[in-house]
């Protein structure tokens, strides 16, 4: 694979002799990247009744389905321009 695009905690993948098959890569891991977006926009775990730390976020069984979970994601989705990096590009592919 080689990099196609990259933004601070984001990066675009396309593979090198099909770039019909793209990788992205969230850097650090899952929890500690959506806490890091969380502080960028000064959105704060706590009001959703999540913990602010990652390994306890990490450690919440079936967290996908805990509406607190969602609600956060939802909100985080409508101010985080990393995550509108990555919603065009996952429409490209589309």
């Amino acid at each position: 694979y080689i990099e196609k695009d990259t933004r601070s905690t984001v990066k675009l993948l396309i593979r090198k002799d099909d770039n019909s098959k793209r990788l992205i890569q969230i850097s650090p891991y899952l929890e500690h990247w959506l806490l890091d977006r969380a502080r960028q926009n000064r959105i704060a775990p706590n009001d959703f009744g999540l913990p602010n730390d990652p390994k306890e976020l990490h450690s919440i069984p079936h967290v996908e389905r805990n509406r607190n979970f969602h609600s956060f994601l939802n909100k985080l989705i409508e101010v985080d321009d990393e995550i509108d990096t990555l919603k065009k590009w996952i429409r490209e592919v589309s």
